[in-house]
């Protein structure tokens, strides 16, 4: 197995780098690798159901979706993730605690108390430290997981607040759950990239099959990252349709608002309230939001020419 650290922290970049691997390689690899502060939503999830986005971008998180499925995770450069990219039997390919199992032996030996729960996440103190999610592709399998080392839990806990009530859809729901940082409870003293540094070494010496190497830069690997990870379509309008009912005030106005997005392309826009105000048109204000992306640009810059206050409503609408 090939072996290796990304130094890269751009999450697009680690993203692409997965599915390289995955999809352009025949050999097994894994490796670590961290990111700037970011939202991943699983690849069947709606981002605007499973975090608050107007928080995430006032903090200046990023949002992407990886290629595998499972629940929204946030991550930052207290955070480790770890990928295993491995060739197995057809039939036979998800299977998260035995893919998961060379990390949590490492874990083990260097002393951290960790256990598994019933989903195969890693539990620390009855608490979890790591989620699991993978991806089949032919014969081979991405497993891929986190690791909260040093994380921010406050912010992690403020960004990852789905709104179930507010959309009704098929998509897949994040499962809410209790967690730790490992850094409290390890002997050491050690900041994340020391940690992750140790971590690999551990990996490395239980498994003598693995072999260390190093990624060069790869054209293709930029190319998807420009031209999938990094795009509106992946991150925002691949979400499966949905429909988004909304109740709320403006101005001292009852209103309410019911969209049909498919494809992340709103079919129908049904607005009440808003016509109490003199200078507003309900019906074209509605024919202007059909056809167009459900994104907060599109929406921000059709309410600014009704001179609509775009800080207070556009959030209504997502």
């Amino acid at each position: 197995m090939n072996c290796f650290i990304s130094t890269n922290i751009d999450i697009f970049y680690n993203l692409a780098l997965e599915e390289f691997l995955l999809k352009q390689t025949s050999e097994d690899f894994f490796f670590l690798w961290r990111s700037k502060p970011v939202v991943v939503v699983g690849k069947h999830q709606n981002p605007y159901k499973e975090i608050d986005y107007f928080k995430a971008i006032k903090k200046q998180i990023t949002v992407a979706r990886r290629l595998s499925g499972g629940g929204t995770i946030y991550q930052d450069l207290g955070n480790i993730n770890f990928t295993i990219i491995k060739k197995t039997k057809e039939g036979k390919q998800i299977n998260l605690k035995k893919h998961s199992k060379m990390v949590f032996e490492a874990l083990s030996c260097l002393g951290i108390d960790v256990n598994y729960s019933d989903r195969n996440d890693f539990l620390l103190n009855g608490k979890k430290i790591s989620g699991n999610a993978e991806h089949v592709y032919k014969n081979r399998v991405l497993h891929h997981g986190t690791l909260l080392f040093d994380t921010d839990l406050d912010i992690l806990r403020t960004v990852l607040k789905n709104k179930p009530k507010k959309y009704q859809d098929q998509t897949v729901s994040s499962v809410s759950s209790a967690v730790v940082n490992i850094k409290p409870s390890f002997d050491l003293y050690q900041d994340t990239r020391s940690f992750m540094n140790l971590l690999f070494e551990q990996i490395l010496s239980l498994n003598h099959e693995c072999r260390r190497i190093s990624i060069s830069p790869n054209i293709k690997i930029q190319d998807l990252r420009n031209n999938k990870y990094s795009t509106l379509e992946w991150i925002f309008l691949y979400t499966p349709k949905y429909e988004l009912n909304n109740k709320f005030i403006y101005q001292n106005l009852s209103c309410s608002v019911k969209l049909r997005v498919k494809k992340g392309i709103i079919q129908s826009a049904q607005i009440n309230g808003l016509e109490s105000i003199k200078s507003i048109n309900i019906k074209i204000l509605e024919q202007q939001l059909q056809n167009k992306p459900h994104l907060v640009d599109e929406f921000e810059s059709i309410l600014k020419t009704w001179q609509l206050d775009t800080n207070v409503l556009t959030k209504e609408f997502f």
